[in-house]
């Protein structure tokens, strides 16, 4: 098998978010798994949001020509010429072609329209391949209403990191004044955060917000007048990566009001650890990750959620079966589903 593996050059190295993330863990997993001549090489990407992806390395396209395989793992658009093989695309979400009423960050001018524009069609480019690999049900149903064949389409899910899932959760301390709601990811008008702080108004006096992520600046003056003066929530920043960990160990309860997730990685993330999460009913948030979530219907039923888990604690048998079920998502389970995807896409 001949494989190139394609990207925005940065998602190989940082970059926060899911697909950065996904990027980073699936290429060395994937390589590690090959038959002695087997060849793979990474083709990173010079991507600007106004236009198609090129390649920075032209000894990468020159491999890609040949390859049996040519996988772009990012929505970043890139439509190689070939000589043979096949191109498979990992689609992460539709939700900027599908759902208009959920965009949150509209362009405000002629220039921003442009390149919104582009960015749209950008996002369809990945259903220009020959085949798709998918994250979850929600975007496998998304693609074929896009018109995508169902029959072309592999569904691997995302993984977690192993830090969340080797050892047990922290132990809370139970004579701490202050009950702790965390939230992780990034800040603008579609992960719903008013829901979330006005919550807070219908809970105990002991609880409190905390929130780590990264403000979107077309977001930034409503996050401002949402924290102005409330001291029930705490802004810190973007969560430092050494101490993700210890950050989802603080909280006692974690909050996912979004309306829409591609996957939800966060979700598993603090179920691993132990932790209860509360989505909202009406939540485009995949089937398979919000399985165990606690589903609240309105901001009072969310502010009852809350409550209720903060004077009865939460049930054990439900903590033990979502923290076994969000361990089951690992990176290495990802890689080994996408190299099995690979071998039925070249029979």
């Amino acid at each position: 098998m001949k494989l190139a593996i394609v990207a925005p050059g940065v998602y190989f190295k940082e970059g926060p978010g899911g697909i950065a993330r996904y990027c980073r863990e699936v290429y060395p997993k994937i390589e590690s798994m090959l038959n002695t001549g087997d060849q793979i090489r990474k083709m990173p990407l010079s991507f600007d949001e106004r236009s198609l992806a090129t390649p920075l390395k032209l000894e990468g396209m020159r491999f890609a020509l040949d390859a049996d395989i040519i996988h772009n793992l990012a929505e970043a658009p890139f439509l190689p010429k070939r000589r043979r093989g096949v191109v498979v695309n990992t689609a992460h979400e539709f939700q900027t072609i599908l759902y208009e009423d959920m965009i949150d960050i509209l362009p405000k001018n002629e220039d921003e329209s442009l390149v919104f524009s582009i960015f749209k069609e950008n996002i369809k480019s990945v259903l220009f391949g020959d085949y798709l690999i998918v994250n979850s049900s929600q975007t496998k149903e998304e693609a074929v209403t896009l018109g995508f064949e169902p029959e072309n389409i592999y569904q691997v899910p995302m993984g977690i990191d192993k830090r969340f899932y080797e050892g047990s959760p922290a132990k809370k301390e139970e004579s701490r004044k202050s009950f702790r709601l965390g939230w992780i990811g990034a800040i603008r008008g579609r992960k719903r955060i008013d829901i979330a702080i006005s919550a807070l108004d219908h809970i105990h006096n002991r609880a409190k917000l905390e929130m780590y992520g990264m403000v979107f600046k077309q977001y930034r003056k409503e996050f401002e007048r949402l924290m102005d003066g409330n001291a029930k929530v705490e802004f810190g920043g973007f969560a430092d990566d050494k101490k993700i960990v210890e950050i989802y160990d603080s909280f006692d309860a974690f909050l996912m009001p979004s309306a829409y997730e591609g996957f939800g990685l966060e979700i598993l993330e603090a179920q691993a650890r132990g932790i209860p999460v509360i989505a909202m009913k009406d939540s485009k948030i995949p089937e398979e990750t919000k399985r165990y979530c606690v589903l609240a219907d309105d901001t009072e039923d969310l502010a009852y959620k809350i409550d209720k888990i903060l004077d009865r604690g939460f049930d054990q048998r439900k903590r033990t079966e979502a923290m076994k079920y969000a361990r089951s998502f690992t990176w290495e389970k990802t890689a080994e589903k996408t190299f099995e995807s690979y071998k039925k896409m070249i029979d």
